[in-house]
This record gives C-alpha cells, sequence and structure tokens, in this order.
C-alpha cells in the first residue's frame, strides 16, 4: 500500500497535536477505529530521519491499540445491555402471562339435600350453611332417567320462601328435561343442569336456561364421552362429572373419573376459565385432595356431611384437605 506523502517537517508538530486531539475526541465513537487506521496512513511521514515519523506512527499505534480496547469494551458493553433487555422482556412477558392467567377460583362445597333429614328439611338447610357448606345441591330425579324418584320445583320454592337465600345448585336427572326449567327458574333456582343423553337439542336447552335468567351447567355420567363440550363452551357456567352412577346417594367413588376431570380441566382453562367444574358421587375426606388436584374446583357432598353428627366439624376438615392439595396445573 502508498500512503500519501507526508507533510513538510514545520507542520509536524502541529499535525500531531491536532491529530492526537482528534482521536481523543473521537474515543467515545463507533467510527473510532477506522478513523485512526485513516489518520495512520496519511500522517505516516516517509523522511524517517527527521524522527517525527516514528514517533507519530508509535503514538497512532498506542492510540489504535486503545481504539480496538474500547470497542471491544463497547461491543462487551453493548452485549450486557441486549441480554439485560432479552431478561426484561421474558421477564415482563412472564408477568403478563401471571396477569393473564385465570382468576383462581375459591373451592364450593355443595351440600345434597337428597341425604339431608326429609322430615326436617328446612333446618337441616339452615344448619348446613351456618356450618359452612356454600351451595345447595338440589337433586331432581324422575324414575325415568335415573331409578329413583326425588324434589320437585315446590320444594325449591319453598326454601326460598322460608328465606333460604343460598345458592341453590339443581341437577336434574329427568328426561326430558326442557319442560321443567321455566318451572325451577321460577321456583328460585340459581344454577339449572342437565344431563346431555338426556335433551335431544343441547344447545337449545342451554340457551333455554339462560333465557329463564339462571345459570347452565351441562352433566356426563362415568362412561358418557365429552364430544360435545367443545361446541358449547361459550354458553356453559358449570361442567358436572358424576364420579357415580346416578340415582343414589352413599356409592363409591369412580377413579376412573379423575383423568377425565384432568381433560376437562384444561379445556376449560383454554377455552373459558369462569366455567366451574363441579365432581358429585363418592366425594370423602380420604379422596377429595385427589379430586381437588386433578382440577375439580366445587364438590358436592351428601352422605359425607348429613351422615356425620357434627357438620362445622366435618366441612372443616373437609376444608383442611382442599387447602393442603396441589392445584392443578
Amino acid at each position: 500500500m502508498r500512503f500519501p506523502p507526508a507533510p513538510s517537517e514545520g507542520l509536524s508538530g502541529l499535525f500531531v497535536a491536532m491529530t492526537v486531539t482528534r482521536i481523543e475526541k473521537s474515543i467515545k465513537h463507533q467510527s473510532l477505529l477506522s478513523h485512526c487506521l485513516f489518520v495512520l496512513f496519511g500522517a505516516r511521514l516517509r523522511n524517517e530521519k527527521s524522527g517525527i515519523a516514528n514517533f507519530v506512527t508509535n503514538e497512532l499505534n498506542f492510540l489504535v491499540a486503545i481504539a480496538r480496547a474500547e470497542l471491544r469494551n463497547l461491543g462487551l458493553r453493548r452485549s450486557i445491555v441486549r441480554n439485560e433487555k432479552q431478561k426484561m422482556s421474558i421477564e415482563e412477558q412472564e408477568r403478563r402471562d401471571e396477569e393473564n392467567m385465570p382468576e383462581k377460583k375459591p373451592d364450593v362445597i355443595a351440600a345434597s339435600i337428597l341425604s339431608a333429614n326429609l322430615l326436617s328439611i328446612g333446618q337441616e338447610v339452615e344448619q348446613v350453611l351456618a356450618a359452612g357448606a356454600d351451595w345447595i345441591h338440589f337433586d331432581v330425579m324422575d324414575n325415568h332417567y335415573v331409578p329413583n324418584l326425588s324434589f320437585g320445583p315446590s320444594l325449591c320454592q319453598a326454601l326460598r320462601e322460608a328465606g333460604i337465600k343460598a345458592y341453590i345448585d339443581v341437577h336434574l336427572m329427568i328426561k326430558p328435561v326442557d319442560n321443567l326449567i321455566s318451572s325451577f327458574a321460577k321456583a328460585g333456582a340459581s344454577n339449572i343442569s342437565f344431563h346431555v343423553e338426556a335433551s335431544e337439542h343441547v344447545d337449545r336447552t342451554l340457551q333455554l336456561i339462560r333465557d329463564e335468567g339462571c345459570q347452565a351447567g351441562l352433566v356426563f355420567n362415568p362412561a358418557t364421552p365429552l364430544s360435545a363440550l367443545p361446541y358449547i363452551m361459550d354458553k356453559l357456567d358449570l361442567i358436572l362429572l358424576m364420579s357415580v352412577n346416578p340415582g343414589f346417594s352413599g356409592q363409591h367413588f369412580i377413579p376412573s373419573v379423575l383423568p377425565k376431570l384432568r381433560e376437562v380441566r384444561t379445556l376449560i382453562d383454554t377455552l373459558n376459565p369462569a366455567i366451574r367444574l363441579e365432581v358429585d358421587g363418592g366425594v370423602k375426606l380420604d379422596n377429595i385432595a385427589a379430586i381437588k388436584e386433578s382440577g375439580a374446583d366445587t364438590f358436592v357432598m351428601g352422605s359425607a356431611i348429613f351422615g356425620t353428627k357434627d357438620y362445622t366439624a366435618t366441612l372443616q376438615d373437609f376444608r383442611v384437605q382442599l387447602k393442603n392439595a396441589i392445584p392443578f396445573s
């Protein structure tokens, strides 16, 4: 490479001073290295006898080394800043994801009055609510869809007229269902659930319940597939999974419902986190934690409560199990 002609000797001192000043001013800029090299080539004197050439060359080489070090530091600082920004971005995204997670709903215990003392049903309802039950679960059977006969709308209305203000969770185990929906809504039902097999038009029945001013639920027996769910998630407030075959209280819990619960919980969290997931049948002190850990947040209990002498102590024991359970994730 041919270097440009050197300036005259009389200008050398001034040139060197100007060069050092320019480089010092450039030390903080990204273009420093290329600038130093340019100055080095332009300032290299051809008259080596004067000694200026060696001085300028050595000084500029020293400054170029400093510039390279500065650029390396600059690159390192930028890398750190970039990593910090990425870290902040990840943390911000995690924070936003946490904010957008569905709100954790409190556990609900629904006391099924099918197991209560029917001779003093009003008093039983008052006592179980005072003991800590959240809802009253109202099982309706027609001896047609299930082999048993139970309550009708008149009992629901009587409870309301007696001053019961708690949430009444009506579970229709009847077929057909549409004719009684309006009657239970007028009697004071808060939620009305029906079995998917009991309606010829599930979507229409759900809409009918909502039109009557009640929340709507759909019930699945242990062996009933969940294939209808993805198409009606926007119309549901509650999904009830039976963990016994419907019709009688006091039956044993069917363990194969647990993976089914997990499947429904995943669907709820994905499509409509506001839906409650209820379990009915054989819920006891020794399995309620596993049921919650599989995704349930609402627990129907009949004989497990009404079959004990102290409703308050029984419900407290259930609450302890629920509190210690590991939430589904």
